[in-house]
């Protein structure tokens, strides 16, 4: 959303747009993009339990299980229950999401986390926008904070690009995922203004579905860190 206010691009987009060089991608028109990551194929068939659906050139991760789903250029049938829709992610990005709950009031005071999607050269880049969710000109007046996020092999670094508003929750990154971490994984460190700084976070590292998972992080909305795992 903020990429379209800002610069123009668009949020729900059809494949052609990220694709435009694969042929395959001009027709399809019964799946499409949320922003350049999240791959979504419904169903559009009433009574249908499998979906049709063309798998573009990237390295893509099956958003529930977190697996590299191995299909790329091609057309696949994916099971499509009626309380499942198939989505997924492409390596490359990274996104962060907050927990839920029943109003954006109560859900802004929920713990974050980031996923971080590498591609096939272990690199990954996202952007968080965030002000009060309530100022229309929030981002004409400068009023809101926006944070890049850059994995490069072992390393992310987040890093605060505009400083212009501080949100009175207290938020905090609290989980980090790492999908497609290809090398065993047995330590984390925390890192700020170029020292390690203490942290009880707890990680688990699975070599089958090759996915690193850091939890009870006290990382701050606003502030910035590299993390670092070997």
């Amino acid at each position: 959303m903020h990429d379209a206010h800002a610069h123009g691009s668009t949020v729900i987009r059809p494949l052609l747009h990220e694709f435009v060089e694969d042929r395959a991608t001009w027709d399809i028109y019964e799946q499409f993009l949320w922003g350049p990551a999240l791959l979504i194929s419904p169903v559009m068939e009433p009574n249908a339990v499998t979906v049709d659906a063309y798998i573009p050139d990237a390295r893509w991760y099956d958003y529930y299980t977190d697996e590299y789903i191995g299909i790329r250029g091609k057309s696949t049938t994916l099971s499509a229950p009626l309380d499942h829709i198939n989505l997924h992610i492409r390596g490359g990005y990274i996104l962060a999401w907050q927990q839920p709950a029943n109003t954006t009031f109560y859900s802004r005071k929920n713990p974050m986390g980031l996923i971080v999607a590498l591609n096939d050269t272990q690199l990954a880049e996202g952007q968080l926008y965030w002000d009060d969710g309530v100022r229309i000109d929030a981002y004409e007046d400068g009023a809101y904070l926006l944070t890049s996020f850059t994995a490069k092999q072992n390393v992310l670094d987040i890093t605060v690009v505009h400083h212009g508003y501080t949100d009175p929750n207290n938020l905090m990154f609290t989980e980090i995922k790492v999908l497609g971490v290809n090398t065993n994984v047995q330590q984390v460190a925390v890192l700020q203004n170029g020292g390690t700084i203490p942290s009880a976070h707890v990680l688990s590292y699975n070599s089958t579905t090759q996915v690193l998972k850091i939890t009870r992080l006290q990382l701050q909305l606003g502030q910035t860190y590299t993390v670092q795992w070997n």
